[in-house]
């Protein structure tokens, strides 16, 4: 197959399965895809990072050794929206590295108080950083700062998720864990 051109003309969600299902969980398959993304033109990369959240999502495991390009490549400057928004995605149910955590949890909170960021990217932001309070529960006052801005958001999709992603974070907080955690402080 000749992944370049079939990935420049996926045009239908069937057309991105149908590469995905190639793709399925070949290490070496995937390393093309992903070379696409990273490095394909503009058409080429966006069309990838479609079909790299169906891989993703059936194969977690196969993105785990390309977290830290796929940060940096949804940082570079020019970078289309779609190409952020598959990321964004993905980095919602991936297991991130501790040494990529900071770098991901800056990169979400530029997106999420962005105000040219498109709702979609804004909403996986928003997951990425409850997420990350999981982990990291230093996080949660400034997560919940942000989002209760976001409550008065013009978009409703924006203002759900915030709300559902407050609600998530509140009772992170009320984990018994996290009280003696609290108590010895």
């Amino acid at each position: 197959m000749d992944l370049e051109s079939e990935v420049f003309n996926v045009r239908l969600k069937r057309d991105a399965v149908r590469i995905a299902d190639w793709i399925g969980s070949d290490r070496r398959r995937f390393g093309q895809l992903m070379k696409l993304y990273l490095h394909g033109e503009s058409r080429v990369a966006q069309q990838a990072a479609w079909i790299l959240g169906i891989c993703s999502d059936r194969h977690p495991w196969l993105v785990t050794p390309w977290l830290a390009k796929m940060v940096q490549r949804m940082q570079e400057h020019g970078v289309h929206d779609g190409v952020k928004r598959n990321a964004v995605r993905i980095l919602q149910a991936a297991e991130i590295p501790r040494s990529l955590l900071g770098e991901v949890v800056t990169v979400c909170f530029e997106y999420l108080d962005s105000y040219d960021s498109p709702i979609a990217v804004k909403a996986f932001a928003m997951t990425v950083l409850t997420n990350a309070v999981e982990r990291e529960p230093a996080l949660a006052h400034e997560l919940s700062s942000s989002l209760a801005l976001h409550l008065q958001s013009p978009s409703p999709g924006v203002r759900a998720h915030a709300r559902m992603m407050m609600e998530r974070i509140a009772k992170l907080e009320q984990k018994p864990d996290r009280q003696r955690t609290s108590k010895k402080k």
